[in-house]
């Protein structure tokens, strides 16, 4: 059974941490790890755009999704809901490298923002590789009341193929980030999709009620790095 790394699972019971009194803007203050990780340079989320002077493109950078349908379950873990694999058969591939799908969670409202618009919702496909580094998928949601479009079930045990989540348009921006929750170490590989899916609004009534609060991270500087768009 896959679960998050201990990493992952960002020390809750050594330094809490939240999106309000102890929000984001305190959270490099909160502890010596917390201090560290903020001191990379390229922290996420980022504000994206397809402004020419922001984008190359970078065709050897892409990734190779493989993803088949698999049972996951859900555990609450920092302020979110993670779809936890209980195998490993969904994966990507970077740079001849196997990254292990471990995580899906979300986001609301989203992080990333494209073109300067900020979406209601942004999920996070967390996946590992062998040396325990990560790479990140985000998809951008918003959301509609027509009940056939892309839906999580409020069940303990899940069934699904995580691609239903992926917009068939696989364009999206490349960069190189850091993890969005405490201690938001890097680098991490980011690929981020640039068309926004639908999600049916059923999926908020599966959630915990203190989970309609805001969770997301504000967007962070630049800082001068490079990012990638894939058309």
């Amino acid at each position: 059974m896959f679960r998050l790394k201990e990493s992952e699972k960002i020390m809750t019971n050594v330094t809490t941490w939240d999106y309000e009194i102890k929000g984001p803007d305190t959270w490099a203050t909160l502890c010596d790890e917390f201090t560290q990780a903020a001191a990379f340079s390229y922290q996420s989320p980022i504000a994206l755009s397809h402004a020419y002077d922001m984008t190359k493109n970078h065709q050897a950078e892409n990734i190779e999704f493989h993803y088949q349908n698999a049972t996951f379950h859900k555990e609450e873990i920092n302020h979110t809901i993670h779809y936890v694999p209980n195998t490993d058969v969904n994966y990507v591939e970077f740079h001849n490298t196997r990254y292990t799908l471990t995580d899906i969670h979300f986001h609301r409202p989203s992080e990333h923002t494209i073109n300067g618009k900020q979406e209601a919702i942004e999920f996070h496909f967390v996946h590992t590789n062998a040396k325990n580094e990560n790479l990140v998928v985000g998809v951008l949601c918003d959301f509609t009341k027509d009940p056939n479009v892309v839906f999580i079930p409020n069940e303990e045990t899940l069934v699904f193929d995580p691609k239903v989540f992926l917009p068939k348009k696989t364009s999206k921006f490349h960069f190189e980030g850091s993890l969005t929750t405490p201690p938001t170490k890097g680098p991490i590989q980011w690929f981020v999709f640039d068309t926004v899916q639908t999600l049916s609004e059923d999926f908020l009534k599966t959630l915990p009620e203190h989970h309609f609060t805001i969770n997301n991270r504000p967007t962070q500087a630049i800082n001068g790095r490079e990012i990638y768009y894939f058309d």
